[in-house]
């Protein structure tokens, strides 16, 4: 039984860089000879995951690996076969980049089967050169491509995310804490999240590097070696954000305690100029008998100067201390 409905789309490829696109009655059809096929569906339909197990004839490890709902990524052999798992920035619109999509591919000399649950925008990129007459020759460049659009796709995220860390850098030397603390923290657990998938996805593809499979020739290696190097340093970029992350909340935490020392401390002045004053009004205020003043009309005036110049001579005395 063909497959219908979680088709996302097929490939039959010449070697010679066409390709034609084919349907499920084709794809039922296909003989190894005919060229590579690639086949590639959506693992959330039930349709697909049976085909998977039944028409493609797969192991239900590897059925198993392909529908998997969460996964990191990784490079397992199977003789000459190969289950590749790598992930790519989600760059489909209103998605947080860092919530990266997953592609699963089983690699066969003739035949390569992809999986996934959303749009992957490195996908869209193996199927427009394919178009444009420049496919993939074999299974390992078809290998090699995915993995360098996928790498490439990550350098606007990681670019956007160093651009937005200078800006919070700027505005911490700039004493301007606006907002800053909360877009701080989503910026390191963007990071953070980053690191956590393509730390797995660098030793996948060193680990490939490294495969004895017949399909993957010394050329295809030269150029995979290429992308790990530029994954690893992708990594390192990543590795220096979280650092400086660090330092800017260490340096924020030190701007708002430096802010709050200067709170306290200004309350204490004030505390010591008025103690005394409030001090004298206190004892002015008492109802007892024998209260100095209480029958001339003009003491209260001479109280409020004597305090304002108590309260002078107390601001000078701090100033002279370097106290204010």
């Amino acid at each position: 039984m063909a497959i219908q409905s979680g088709l996302v789309q097929a490939f039959l490829l010449d070697r010679q860089g066409s390709g034609q696109s084919l349907n499920a009655e084709q794809i039922s059809e296909w003989q190894s000879h005919q060229g590579l096929l690639w086949v590639h569906v959506d693992y959330t339909d039930e349709e697909a995951v049976r085909w998977l197990t039944e028409e493609a004839s797969l192991d239900p490890v590897v059925v198993e690996a392909l529908t998997v709902t969460d996964t990191r990524p990784r490079c397992t052999p199977f003789g000459q076969n190969l289950l590749l798992v790598l992930r790519g920035v989600n760059l489909n619109p209103g998605a947080e980049p860092d919530d990266m999509v997953s592609i699963r591919l089983w690699v066969e000399q003739n035949r390569i089967i992809s999986t996934r649950k959303r749009q992957l925008a490195s996908i869209q990129d193996m199927v427009s050169a394919i178009k444009q007459q420049q496919a993939p020759m074999n299974s390992g460049e078809f290998v090699v491509d995915l993995a360098d659009h996928l790498t490439w796709r990550m350098s606007d995220t990681i670019e956007n995310y160093d651009e937005t860390l200078a800006n919070l850098e700027d505005r911490i030397l700039s004493n301007d804490h606006s907002d800053i603390k909360t877009e701080l923290s989503s910026l390191r657990r963007q990071i953070i999240t980053l690191h956590r998938y393509l730390a797995p996805q660098r030793d996948a593809l060193a680990r490939l590097q490294t495969e004895k499979q017949y399909w993957l020739d010394e050329g295809q290696r030269l150029r995979l070696r290429e992308v790990t190097d530029r994954m690893i340093r992708y990594l390192e970029d990543i590795d220096a954000m979280r650092e400086r992350a660090i330092v800017i909340q260490e340096e924020l935490q030190s701007q708002l305690s430096e802010k709050g020392n200067q709170r306290v401390y200004l309350l204490s002045i004030i505390t010591a100029v008025f103690l005394p004053l409030g001090l004298v009004t206190g004892l002015l205020g008492i109802n007892v008998g024998g209260m100095p003043g209480a029958d001339n009309p003009d003491a209260f005036l001479y109280v409020s100067v004597g305090l304002f110049i108590t309260g002078i001579i107390l601001t000078l005395l701090l100033r002279r201390k370097n106290w204010l």
